[in-house]
């Protein structure tokens, strides 16, 4: 049974990658749901997931109730990762509009961190930033993502959130209203994320790309969304046509008729989009 658990918790991570989430949730709830009796650190890892990719899904109150309703369970199991789950709850708890709750989270998460720890404080200023914005605190906002400015060089190159770290900069200086500097992190960004084979978050770079008014001849989004198919093939989520849509938006606030023609052209004989 061991074998067959080990098989299933491997799957419940790959959709991280692919934006499968609703599927991911249905592997985590069938493995807690069929094998009751395994052992606490695969309920603890099947559970994590699943609070994981309702949060994608923005489904924020289920993965709020799935994470604490087991959070004793993972620290006793897994204390030297209990920090993945406060940042999952930081998330969620920003994701829901309860930023005093996201905010305390990830003060907590900076105390209890090593100085010198550059990976993880890069994640959680970065977020931070984007709590404060919401807050309408832009000072603070500003402290935060300029602390990250500073760090980038000291991230290591295979640290495992590296292209979210870039991505989310971007995301913060789009709300932040500059969109040079948004294309720049986004740009980045979305080379490393398709370096890291992470889809999801290629997807999550074209969405925010494509919410850039203006003309720039740099965003080739259209030859980027080819290039995330073809690489994704089967397991890009055909049915969601939100990504294409705003594509589209994009080219058309651009007055691009032929980019959007050929795009049309491409998923309707790909069956995509």
């Amino acid at each position: 049974m061991r074998r067959v658990i080990s098989i299933f918790r491997k799957l419940s991570a790959v959709y991280c990658h692919t934006g499968n989430f609703a599927e991911g949730i249905r592997v985590c709830k069938y493995a807690l749901g069929r094998f009751t009796e395994m052992e606490d650190k695969y309920k603890c890892i099947f559970t994590f997931n699943m609070s994981l990719y309702y949060n994608y899904l923005g489904e924020y109150g289920k993965a709020l109730n799935a994470i604490t309703g087991f959070e004793s369970v993972i620290k006793a199991t897994y204390e030297d990762r209990y920090y993945k789950v406060l940042l999952l709850k930081a998330d969620c708890y920003y994701g829901a509009e309860r930023y005093a709750e996201s905010l305390s989270i990830y003060n907590k998460l900076i105390s209890i961190t090593l100085k010198d720890d550059f990976n993880n404080l890069c994640v959680y200023y970065n977020n931070m930033t984007q709590v404060y914005l919401r807050m309408g605190k832009r000072d603070m906002a500003v402290n935060c993502i300029n602390t990250v400015i500073n760090n980038l060089h000291n991230i290591s190159d295979d640290f495992e959130a590296l292209p979210q770290i870039y991505a989310e900069l971007g995301k913060s200086y789009l709300m932040m209203a500059d969109n040079d500097k948004s294309i720049k992190y986004l740009t980045i960004a979305l080379k490393l994320s398709k370096d890291f084979k992470y889809y999801s978050v290629t997807k999550d770079i074209l969405n925010e790309l494509s919410k850039i008014k203006g003309n720039s001849n740099k965003l080739k989004l259209k030859d980027e969304f080819i290039i995330l198919t073809e690489n994704m093939g089967r397991s890009y989520d055909s049915l969601n046509h939100s990504l294409v849509f705003n594509i589209i938006q994009y080219y058309t606030r651009l007055g691009d008729v032929a980019s959007i023609n050929e795009l049309c052209e491409y998923c309707k004989e790909r069956k995509v989009g």
